[in-house]
């Protein structure tokens, strides 16, 4: 049985894409995306149409015509989240769910979603690859006026050879690069002119109905893409969280426990490629 064979047992079935989050096509209006389960979601949906909830803070604030803070403040906050255990710390700092947060930023942002303007996604049609073709992929984000748009995306094939990869230049001004967690820099956009819409014409010709895409909780990067797919194997459904629903492995703690002689990262390289190429690895594991 070949790797295209095997993993499809392992794809995601329609009522657990919708559990999970993943964008779905809307019944009626071509192009547009529903999503079925905010609340399972680590996004939010926006308070109001000039309100927003602050990605590193929590903290609800008021936004101009423009998408950015009405008011200028310092945003306090720890950029990464508590880990397990009877004594959990923050990865960031080691302070405890009570101490005081580690970093500021000059301002808030947000990766909240508006219902209503989930347009211009595209749908996988055909089958350019073959009908057996399985790649993994990953992408990384920055936070713009609009919110979280695409920055970043690397495909590679199940012996994780590159396929696509490129920084994207996103529609709206970027206001934070994200940088502990993308580890994009403004260095990195320099000369890019790669919009979405190229990223697009790329990934139909590369992707097929029947195309298996592998990753790590697809839904983010699905929404970033603006794709509507529906063939999935999710390695964070695949190793589930020993406390059940609700929680997730993260994929830094899956290559530790599943493939601790894996490098993650590569110097000189996106983030995100060794990010698809590790869920690559993770998914062949369960075959």
């Amino acid at each position: 049985m070949d790797i295209h064979s095997r993993l499809w047992r392992l794809k995601l079935n329609e009522a657990r894409l919708k559990h999970e989050n993943y964008p779905r096509p809307h019944p009626s209006i071509q192009g547009k995306a529903q999503l079925h389960n905010m609340a399972y979601s680590v996004y939010k949906v926006i308070p109001s149409s000039h309100q927003r909830h602050c990605k590193r803070c929590a903290k609800i604030y008021a936004i101009d015509d423009e998408g950015l803070a009405a008011v200028v403040e310092e945003c306090s906050y720890h950029p990464f989240r508590l880990g397990g255990g009877r004594a959990p710390r923050h990865r960031c700092c080691g302070r405890g769910p009570h101490g005081l947060p580690c970093k500021v930023a000059s301002q808030h942002i947000s990766q909240d979603v508006d219902l209503e303007k989930l347009v211009d996604f595209v749908s996988t049609r055909g089958n350019p690859g073959g009908s057996s073709s399985v790649f993994a992929l990953d992408c990384e984000m920055v936070c713009t006026k609009a919110g979280l748009e695409l920055a970043a995306i690397s495909v590679v094939d199940t012996a994780c050879n590159v396929v696509y990869e490129t920084v994207v230049l996103p529609r709206h001004p970027i206001i934070d690069y994200l940088t502990d967690y993308s580890d994009l820099t403004a260095a990195d956009f320099r000369g890019i002119t790669t919009r979405l819409t190229d990223v697009h014409t790329s990934i139909l010709g590369l992707f097929g109905q029947d195309t298996l895409l592998v990753g790590h909780g697809l839904e983010h990067d699905f929404l970033a893409m603006k794709l509507l797919h529906d063939n999935v194997v999710d390695t964070a459904v695949l190793y589930p969280h020993t406390k059940g629903n609700g929680f997730r492995n993260s994929l830094a703690y899956l290559q530790e426990r599943h493939l601790p002689h894996v490098s993650r990262t590569i110097s000189g390289q996106l983030k995100c490629r060794g990010d698809a190429a590790l869920a690559m690895k993770l998914a062949l594991l369960k075959c």
